[in-house]
């Protein structure tokens, strides 16, 4: 299975209060450091998602009026490269990059 990398670039608010917030980051393959495109982002069991775009940044909004706990994941998927979920809570203020390895 191929390697992602996401490096999370800008990372804004702190999760546990779960006001209105936006994750964002870049996607990229691992052993390479290629940006991977088109990759969807989403939290599983909601309506919340984005895809990546062409560069492979993404933004995830977040509403204010979503009832989010700190179980809560982002799972990143796309063709080829399989699935990964990451706990929510892995954004906060301190971090700063992210590995994602499928």
């Amino acid at each position: 299975m191929k390697n992602l990398l996401l490096s999370s670039a800008l990372l804004c608010c702190t999760l546990p209060s779960f006001a209105q917030k936006t994750i964002s980051g870049r996607v990229a393959e691992g052993p390479t450091g290629e940006t991977l495109a088109y990759v969807s982002i989403g939290i599983p069991g909601t309506s919340i998602g984005t895809v990546a775009a062409g560069d492979g940044r993404f933004n995830l909004e977040i509403p204010e009026n979503t009832t989010l706990t700190g179980k809560d994941s982002v799972q990143f998927s796309i063709l080829g490269f399989g699935k990964k979920t990451l706990p929510l809570t892995a954004w906060t203020d301190a971090t700063k990059s992210l590995e994602v390895r499928l």
